[in-house]
This record gives structure tokens, sequence and C-alpha cells, in this order.
């Protein structure tokens, strides 16, 4: 799971090229908090993950498959061939 660094917008806006390149090199998410709420700024790496995951996990019967695999012992799974 990626780490989460909380700032505040007034800290990130005097170091914006920083914290993108941070985000950008490492799986850190960065929330950024205003008086209004907060904005979250991810790579695009980590974000495209979350898409396909989304999209995978919304694939009919998908869900289910997955939580099935998680429930089977390692011992019990089936040999896969790259």
């Amino acid at each position: 799971d990626p780490s989460m660094t909380s700032i505040p917008i007034s800290v990130f806006s005097q170091n914006a090229a920083q914290y993108v390149a941070h985000a950008v090199n490492s799986q850190d998410v960065i929330n950024v908090t205003t008086e209004k709420g907060s904005a979250i700024l991810l790579s695009e790496e980590e974000f495209r993950g979350m898409v396909e995951t989304i999209y995978l996990l919304n694939s009919e019967g998908m869900a289910e498959r997955v939580e099935e695999a998680r429930r089977t012992p390692i011992e019990e799974s089936d040999d896969f061939a790259w």
C-alpha cells in the first residue's frame, strides 16, 4: 500500500515541483489540504493502476474470481507459466 503525506496548500504551493517529483518517483500519495477540503496528488502510474483495478473489479464475475483466488491456499492453486 502506498503511504500518504498530508500537507497544507500553502506549503505545497511553495514547493510544488518538489512534491510532484516525489509523487512521480515514489508510491507516496500527497494529500493537499485547504480550508474547503483536500485534493490528492499521485503519480500517473498510481492513477492508471487504480483505474485498471476498478475496471477489472467491475468486469462481470471478476470480483468473485479474485475473492475465490484469495481463499484458495497456494498449495492448491494451478501453476502459471509466463
